[in-house]
C-alpha cells in the first residue's frame, strides 16, 4: 500500500504532539505548576474522551459491534475533564486527588486491553504493559499520600504525557 493512501488517525496524532509539547513546556519551566497542568490535563482529557467515544462509533459502524471499552473510557475521561474544569478554586488539592483515581482506572483498563483483546505481542505492547503497571502503582502512592502527590503529579503528569504522546503519535501514523 502507498504511504499517501494510509489513514491517518488525526485525534491521536493531534493529542500526542500536544501531549508530547506541554509534558516537554512543563519539564523546562515547572513553575507553571499544577493549575496550568491541570488546565491542560481538563481539556486534553475532555477531548481524548469525545476522540475515544467517535472511536467506538466508528468500530460499531464498520464492525457492527462497538468497543464497550472505549465507550467507558471516554465518559471518564470526559467526567474527570469536566472535575477538573469545576474545582478551579480547589485545585491544588483536587488534582492529585482527581488525576489519582484518573490514572487507577486508566492503568486498569490499558491493562486489561492488552491481557485480553491483543492478539499479537510487540515492543509497543510490552512498553505499554510495563507504563500501565508502573500508572496503577503511581495512581495507588498518589492516592494514599496527598502531600506527596501535590508535590510529585506535575513530574508524573509530565512523564504520562510524554510517553502517552509518544504512544498516540505511533499509534496514528501506524496504520
Amino acid at each position: 500500500m502507498d504511504r499517501l493512501d494510509r489513514k491517518i488517525d488525526i485525534s491521536q496524532l493531534i493529542t500526542g504532539i500536544l501531549s508530547i509539547f506541554i509534558g516537554i513546556l512543563v519539564l523546562r519551566n515547572p513553575r507553571i505548576g499544577i493549575i496550568g497542568v491541570a488546565l491542560f490535563l481538563a481539556i486534553a482529557t475532555i477531548f481524548q474522551g469525545f476522540s475515544m467515544i467517535y472511536k467506538n462509533y466508528r468500530i460499531k459502524e464498520n464492525s457492527g459491534k462497538g468497543d464497550n471499552l472505549y465507550l467507558f473510557g471516554g465518559l471518564i475521561n470526559i467526567l474527570f475533564g469536566i472535575a477538573l474544569l469545576l474545582s478551579f478554586k480547589f485545585k491544588t488539592i483536587s488534582v492529585p486527588l482527581i488525576f489519582s483515581i484518573w490514572i487507577i482506572i486508566e492503568s486498569i483498563i490499558g491493562i486489561y486491553r492488552i491481557f485480553t483483546i491483543t492478539n499479537s505481542f510487540s515492543i509497543l505492547t510490552f512498553i505499554s504493559a510495563v507504563v500501565f503497571i508502573i500508572g496503577l502503582i503511581a495512581g495507588i502512592m498518589l492516592l494514599k499520600d496527598s502531600f506527596v502527590a501535590t508535590m510529585a503529579v506535575t513530574y508524573i503528569i509530565v512523564l504520562y504525557f510524554i510517553v502517552d504522546g509518544i504512544k498516540n503519535i505511533y499509534l496514528a501514523l501506524k496504520k
